[in-house]
């Protein structure tokens, strides 16, 4: 495998499941600064995500796997940043993320990924989003994956 270079980290989606049945997913784009303003991109954190599960869920009942599977979603670099959909809403203020990453794990069983990804991405992506959007707003309340 090359590996290459990239000045730009927005421009890198990375993608790699292990012959153990661990998957990895790194995205550069889930914050990205605009005009001095860094905008945290939750629609596409919340996408992903329900996608990155979708694929997995998918492996493991490819594969007959019904065991628990632990999940972990980290985003770095966010203190200061506020939600990409709330910033582009007239006259509503948006309340910037106080530290420099959100971190959850959660345990879910393989069907569970195949048969109901964005559920279980909204456990984990939800908190993020409901801290930065003062709990306006819901990734997940529109078509995602």
């Amino acid at each position: 495998m090359q590996w290459r270079e990239f000045e730009d980290p927005a421009s890198v989606l990375d993608f790699e499941i292990g012959l153990d049945g661990s998957g990895h997913l790194f995205c550069g784009r889930a914050a990205e600064r605009r005009q001095d303003q860094l905008l945290i991109v939750d629609v596409l954190v919340a996408g992903l995500t329900a996608r990155f599960f979708a694929v997995m869920g998918g492996l493991y009942a490819a594969g007959g796997y019904l065991g628990p599977v632990d999940v972990g979603l980290a985003v770095t670099g966010l203190r200061g940043g506020i939600s990409h959909v709330m910033n582009r809403r007239f006259g509503v203020d948006s309340s910037p993320y106080d530290k420099d990453q959100y971190r959850r794990t959660d345990r879910f069983s393989a069907p569970a990924l195949s048969s109901d990804p964005r559920g279980a991405a909204s456990k984990l992506v939800l908190p993020l989003a409901r801290a930065i959007t003062r709990e306006s707003y819901d990734p997940f309340s529109e078509k995602t994956d």
